[in-house]
């Protein structure tokens, strides 16, 4: 009897030792986030949708300031950047367009009147009929169609848009999609719930953590998120795997998940998504467009890439959608042929980012694509290159 709880007594010592200094960690990082002030730095408020820690908006009514080069930002009543407030149920002769994606959606570094959902809406009121209202709304909610798909289901029965669009961007998206766990599928094949992304809200602001255990309360501790990125570093720096042959938006300590099966699988999950939020939407009599935007690897005159490595990877991207988008019946437009045409790398801030002419571009060919939707005639309007 003496032995045995000598056993116990060593294995409970022995989990202690091991368990305190855990617990410390844990309690002292939680209350080194706890006393930072995320507010000041981020000057932003986010909401969250459906319960999920995963899936947030920009907070109604506020004004933000993301890029301070550019100002503030105003997101109005629906949290929409938009400096009007709109209508919740638009009036009948409102033809309004939901305009989801990342931060090109948004328009990272771009004023209120030059991202694309602004100058496609300027396009629509002015080159079509007068009788009817063109409303665009920037619906930039997260970054990838996993979390579209989450907001679309809310906005659409809230919103009542005629018409959606989804815009990818495919060195972010397919990064961005890759950690993403779900739990069970809905009727149009769309995720039920998400159990981990690679963003997630936590003190205000965004966040990143790693795929580990799919368990949302514990992956939105930033204790756990400090170390699971230490881990995922070390992972990606000294891990045996083969890194793809193009480049995808990284934040380093995920690169170990880029492996060639990982990302085939994540494209195909991907596109099955948007598939789902285009039978989704046509089951409400609402239309859809899929807009592919090119990155500046793409391009020859690339300065992140001035021996071409990344080039036939990025193009291979851009066409496996377009195949994709065409084999799954999507409506969709991609921007390559365009970006190249009239600028190619030139027209990017970034890897992936539009200038202000890069912008009007998108903006351009999505008011021609939209205009032949509600009108049914192909458009014969033309842009010139300077």
């Amino acid at each position: 009897m003496q032995n045995k709880e000598r056993k116990i007594f060593l294995i409970l010592s022995i989990l202690l030792v091991i368990a305190f200094p855990i617990f410390l960690y844990f309690l002292g990082a939680e209350l080194y986030w706890f006393a930072q002030d995320p507010k000041d730095e981020f000057n932003r408020k986010f909401v969250i949708v459906n319960d999920s820690p995963f899936v947030s908006k920009l907070a109604p009514n506020q004004d933000a300031t993301i890029y301070p080069q550019v100002g503030p930002f105003h997101y109005n009543n629906i949290g929409a950047r938009r400096i009007k407030d709109i209508k919740e149920i638009p009036d009948g002769n409102t033809y309004r367009i939901l305009m989801y994606g990342d931060s090109i959606t948004h328009g990272f570094m771009m004023r209120e009147n030059q991202h694309y959902p602004h100058v496609t809406e300027q396009l629509l009121n002015e080159k079509l009929s007068k009788s009817t209202t063109y409303e665009t709304l920037n619906m930039s909610r997260g970054t990838s169609p996993a979390i579209y798909s989450h907001h679309l289901r809310v906005d659409l029965p809230t919103l009542r848009p005629k018409m959606v669009t989804v815009q990818i961007e495919l060195s972010n998206d397919v990064a961005d999609e890759l950690g993403m766990m779900e739990a069970g599928r809905d009727e149009y094949n769309l995720s039920s719930k998400i159990n981990h992304y690679r963003y997630f809200i936590s003190g205000g602001t965004w966040m990143s953590s790693i795929p580990m255990f799919g368990i949302p309360w514990l992956e939105t501790r930033m204790s756990f998120v400090t170390l699971a990125r230490r881990i995922g570093w070390l992972r990606s720096k000294f891990g045996h795997y083969k890194p793809p042959p193009y480049y995808l938006y990284t934040l380093g300590f995920d690169d170990y998940l880029k492996t060639q099966e990982n990302l085939v699988s994540t494209f195909d999950r991907m596109f099955a998504i948007i598939k789902g939020m285009h039978e989704y939407t046509k089951k409400n009599g609402v239309a859809f467009l899929l807009i592919v935007t090119p990155s500046r690897h793409a391009y020859d005159n690339n300065p992140e890439d001035p021996i071409g490595f990344h080039k036939p990877g990025a193009q291979h991207l851009i066409h496996a959608a377009e195949e994709r988008a065409t084999a799954l019946s999507i409506p969709f437009i991609s921007l390559h042929e365009e970006f190249g045409k009239f600028g190619g790398a030139a027209l990017f801030t970034d890897f992936c980012h539009p200038t202000v002419d890069g912008q009007q571009l998108v903006a351009f060919k999505t008011f021609m694509k939209i205009a032949e939707t509600i009108t049914g005639v192909q458009q014969s309007y033309t842009i010139q290159k300077e």
